[in-house]
């Protein structure tokens, strides 16, 4: 049976691991390079883990991913993102397989941090991240689909529309969903939650 070794795992990094960068607000943040992160895990499981991303998709300006890190017999999931990087004249994206490569490296970060890699890093006073695998560590994905489906279903009619989308996948509850159509469903249910409160916000404001 496969182990879990947590005092490898959750082992603090040393002074000169640990990079510093700008989040959002002006915030600065404590952070280690995913190659620091790649040694641990090898470290804690002797190379027997596998990283993959089942989806990804472009959303407004940045590249999404999802992605599922394996070790231990234990899965963990988690959304990584990044900014996509544009010239200045054109405005055209540069890169995109370079951004969809940083959002992986975000979200192998964050997955980690749910077998307690760079937990150190990761203290209460955080109040966010900045989409780098840096500061707070993210809810994961289905925790963010309960909480969009917590908030449609506070709707007018919420509970039908909501039940509605899960029939569309062939299912009847969040954990019935296969790994590569939750991005799809969390994507849906969040711009209908969006929608919504900017429908009401307008309202106000007539």
């Amino acid at each position: 049976m496969s182990t879990i070794n947590l005092s490898v795992l959750t082992k603090p990094f040393p002074k000169d691991q640990i990079r510093q960068r700008k989040g959002r607000r002006g915030k600065i943040l404590d952070h280690v390079k995913a190659h620091a992160v790649i040694a641990r895990l090898n470290e804690a499981f002797d190379g027997a883990w596998s990283f993959r991303i089942p989806s990804y998709w472009k959303e407004d300006d940045e590249v999404v991913v999802l992605a599922m890190l394996r070790a231990g017999g234990v899965t963990k999931q988690q959304f990584g993102s990044s900014a996509i990087t544009r010239d200045r004249e054109g405005g055209r994206p540069i890169s995109i397989g370079d951004d969809l490569k940083a959002a992986a490296s975000d979200a192998l970060k964050k997955c980690a941090t749910e077998f307690g890699v760079a937990l150190e890093l990761y203290g209460a006073s955080e109040p966010e991240g900045d989409g780098n695998g840096n500061g707070k560590v993210t809810p994961s994905p289905q925790d963010r689909l309960r909480k969009a489906r917590d908030e449609i279903l506070k709707l007018p009619g919420g509970t039908g529309i909501f039940q509605g989308l899960l029939a569309q996948y062939g299912v009847e509850a969040i954990d019935q969903l296969p790994d590569g159509k939750l991005p799809q469903m969390l994507a849906r249910c969040e711009r209908l939650y969006r929608s919504s409160r900017n429908g009401k916000a307008d309202g106000k404001r007539r």
